[in-house]
């Protein structure tokens, strides 16, 4: 697991004891606060007091507690992780961190990190499932990261006795087509109806997917409309005409929007570069509209969160709360795809 992959160019972080150093020949135990930075294109790990005890260019560090190894960054949180984690420099002299961790803490943290407290067992079944099918496809030696590039990872503090139960229950169960494990998709609420993978854009989408007819997050903050008029400058230089929504796929969002220059994007990517440029609470979902307001200013709004495409984090929630179990869940929003056990 590649680490922090939301702090690039970290220059230094914090490491809180019990826990064991590791470099080279050398073990330091580590009772206190120490911090870790890089100095000179190495690391240092200095104790409160800044003495040093370790100077390398890679260190091993394994928490002692029932937690994990406590590792506090610069903008004052503090995460527990699990297994070994390798800090070293990467190519341009910043700081890398990569978590060794078994696949079952790995899937622990995902599931928690990736759904609401308040989520029903049945609806944390089938995130696991989900994130065990993403695994799946996975070659020995590949790296995962800890962001939604691939799935939220934040460390052994959003385990759950729920999520502990969830995984333990359907511990290897992978979601397959044609029988292999498929490419996953899911988003917190889809307001209405889900989207075909034809959403990314390409010609290559799994055709696995369908849009499925989804009321079931009518409960979530993203069911209503969200209005924001920003200025039209203020999306980037790309966007400095305003570009009309052509076609649109039968949940509704947008597949392909036209420039007056003549150039087109997909929806997808103008969602993607949307959020990027303004944040991500102006448009949370891709069923969008966009219109042309007076003084250079654009009206949008959006309804749901997320891409729209596989299950509907919401929905499925609402689902376990009426009865409905794991496969269920999974045969609702991948009607084409089974359970393999």
């Amino acid at each position: 697991m590649r680490l922090f992959q939301a702090h690039p160019k970290m220059s230094g972080l914090k490491i809180e004891g019990p826990c064991r150093v590791v470099a080279h020949n050398q073990t330091v135990s580590v009772s206190a606060v120490c911090t870790l930075r890089v100095e000179n294109n190495q690391l240092l790990l200095l104790s409160k007091a800044q003495e040093c005890l370790l100077k390398a260019r890679s260190l091993q560090v394994t928490g002692s507690s029932a937690r994990g190894l406590a590792i506090r960054l610069s903008d004052g949180r503090v995460r527990h992780y699990r297994g070994n984690i390798i800090l070293s420099l990467d190519k341009s002299g910043a700081l890398a961190a990569i978590n060794q961790v078994s696949p079952r803490d790995y899937l622990l943290s995902v599931v928690g990190s990736e759904s609401l407290p308040d989520f029903p067992l049945e609806a944390l079944k089938a995130q696991a499932v989900l994130t065990q099918t993403r695994l799946a496809r996975y070659k020995p030696g590949d790296y995962l990261t800890d962001t939604t590039n691939d799935e939220a990872y934040l460390g052994a503090d959003y385990e759950r006795p729920l999520v502990r139960q969830a995984v333990m229950k359907v511990w290897g169960q992978k979601l397959c087509f044609g029988g292999r494990p498929i490419e996953i998709f899911y988003h917190a609420a889809c307001a209405g109806s889900t989207s075909d993978a034809r959403l990314f854009g390409g010609k290559n989408y799994p055709q696995y997917y369908q849009s499925v007819v989804c009321n079931h997050c009518r409960k979530s903050p993203f069911w209503q409309t969200k209005k924001t008029i920003l200025p039209i400058d203020s999306l980037g230089q790309e966007f400095n005409a305003l570009p009309q929504i052509g076609l649109t796929d039968k949940a509704g969002r947008p597949l392909v929007l036209s420039f007056p220059n003549g150039h087109s994007i997909s929806g997808y990517s103008f969602w993607l570069r949307l959020g990027q440029k303004s944040g991500w609470d102006k448009v949370p979902g891709t069923r969008f509209t966009l219109k042309a307001e007076r003084m250079g200013k654009v009206f949008l709004s959006s309804t749901g969160a997320g891409h729209g495409v596989g299950m509907c984090q919401w929905g499925a929630a609402e689902l376990a709360r009426q009865g409905k179990d794991y496969k269920q869940i999974l045969a609702y929003y991948f009607p084409k795809c089974r359970l393999s056990f």
